[in-house]
């Protein structure tokens, strides 16, 4: 039988540990905000997470809008200055908080490394789907994954009612990969004087007919392995599904 002074000493301990564990808490929680990061990545993925933006990405954003192959079939295809890169990020700061949605960042969630961003943006009059990577990361689940979670997120979380897609005709590789993300051809334009297609997606048709697959594809994808590029048995049954 225990003694009141048992009890109470088992009762100091408890009051400490939880003041503890609340304490840091809210420390963790003021760090966060202070950065104003806001993760947005469910628990079923342990790979990547996508995050708002923050005034130091410019560093990094800088590099890789830089990058000649990165924007060749972007835009005019020209690479951009720091500045630019500074302007963008705070579009897409300004939009993530009057709009609930923007393009997101991504990285890896083993060492914190960028990945690119992911996500939507308002152009034309629509919601524009778009991503640039780092090419180290092209072809791989990072991007996959990040692709995923973020269309996701939109069409469900941020009630993004749909999303077009404008994709040079040259770059199978994103067009392939957002057809078999749910992306339906919707047609061509002239921009840049470069022939592009048309892709979008509508949230009803996403989550009655799409979702299903793409959250069971994202948990696979990001639970095998470590290898940075998708494995064959997992790329085949992704390249199968369409």
């Amino acid at each position: 039988m225990l003694t009141f002074a048992t009890v109470l000493l088992l009762s100091r301990l408890l009051i400490f540990t939880s003041s503890h564990l609340t304490v840091r808490l809210a420390l963790v929680n003021a760090e966060l905000a202070r950065l104003n990061l806001q993760y947005i990545s469910d628990s079923i993925v342990d790979l990547v997470r996508l995050r708002k933006w923050h005034s130091s990405d410019v560093e990094w954003y800088s590099r890789l809008i830089a990058d000649p192959d990165v924007m060749r079939l972007i835009g005019d295809g020209k690479p951009r200055t720091a500045d630019a890169a500074a302007l963008e990020i705070e579009r897409f700061q300004h939009e993530q908080k009057t709009l609930g949605h923007s393009r997101w960042v991504g990285y890896v969630l083993e060492t914190g490394e960028p990945i690119g961003f992911i996500g939507f943006s308002e152009r034309r009059g629509e919601i524009d789907w778009g991503g640039r990577a780092f090419r180290k990361f092209w072809g791989t689940r990072y991007m996959v994954c990040s692709a995923i979670l973020a269309l996701d997120h939109g069409l469900t979380c941020c009630n993004v009612p749909q999303a077009v897609a404008v994709i040079d005709k040259t770059n199978h590789s994103t067009l392939g990969l957002n057809a078999k993300l749910g992306f339906r051809e919707c047609g061509e334009g002239l921009y840049f004087n470069r022939r592009h297609n048309r892709q979008s997606i509508n949230r009803g048709v996403y989550i009655t007919q799409t979702r299903q697959s793409n959250m069971a594809l994202l948990k696979r994808l990001s639970r095998v392995g470590r290898s940075l590029t998708v494995p064959p048995h997992a790329r085949a049954e992704f390249e199968a599904r369409c």
